[in-house]
Order: C-alpha cells, then structure tokens, then sequence
C-alpha cells in the first residue's frame, strides 16, 4: 500500500506549498529589555496597539526588566509601557494589613509616567522573532 502523499500529483503539491508558504500571514514575537532612567524596570506592561486602528492590541508582563510578546500582527505599532508597584510579599496577618492600607508610591522611578521620552514610540513589527530594548527616560531629558 503507498502512502496516501503518493496519489497527489505535482500541480497540487506546487499549490499546497504556495498556501502554506505565502498565503499565510506570520504573526510576530518581540521580545527585549525595559529600562527607566538607566535602572531595568521591576515589574510592569508594554502594550503593542495598532497605529491604522485596525487587527487587534497585543501586549506583555514586564519582569526584572524583560518581555516578551507573540502573536503580534505586523505593521506599525504605537508602543506603550506602564509600570507597576513592587509589593514585598506579606507572611504575617499583620504585615498582611499593614501593606492592605492605601500608602502612596515610595519610589516614583519604577513607574513611568506616560509622557517618559521613550515611551509611546511608533515602532514597525515583522512577522518572525525580534527584539526590541526600550530605554525610557525622565521626560525632558
């Protein structure tokens, strides 16, 4: 008995490699480092937005100063980062309390403001694997 790829003909293999090849659009993966004020970010979200409105957003956790993202549609995206506090972990009921009450941010440089030069930057994705460092700083500087 021969293999049931045997019976296709080579017009249909040509036009099989034609639809997997080049009738598919790859999606992306970027992947890099984040950093505000020349300190890796601690924790937080980079957020990849489509600049024409259409496809959808695609977006990552920020760890230790690391993302990475796939599925990514290529084209031109606006690119936001949003930091998060770093909150040590309670092992007490009370330290549990202590850190539920509503305290303002201590260091104010692991959470990037919006307007930080760097941030919100239009940037091209292609579809494959990529990297892309962003190194954000105080506004104005």
């Amino acid at each position: 008995m021969r293999p049931w790829w045997s019976h296709v003909g080579p017009g249909a293999t040509a036009v099989l490699f034609l639809l997997v090849g080049c009738g598919v659009q790859r999606s992306g993966t970027v992947q890099g480092r984040v950093a505000y004020d020349g300190k890796s970010l601690t924790r937080g979200v980079i957020v990849f937005v489509p600049t024409d409105g259409t496809g959808s957003a695609c977006g990552g956790l920020v760890r230790d100063g690391e993302y990475r993202v796939s599925g990514i549609q290529p084209g031109v995206k606006l690119v936001t980062i949003k930091a998060a506090p770093v909150v040590p972990e309670a092992t007490t009921s009370e330290a549990m309390y202590e850190r539920s009450a509503v305290k303002p941010v201590e260091d104010m440089s692991q959470l990037p403001i919006p307007k930080a030069a760097g941030n919100n930057a239009e940037v091209t994705v292609v579809a494959g694997d990529q990297a892309m460092d962003f190194l954000l700083r105080p506004a104005g500087r």
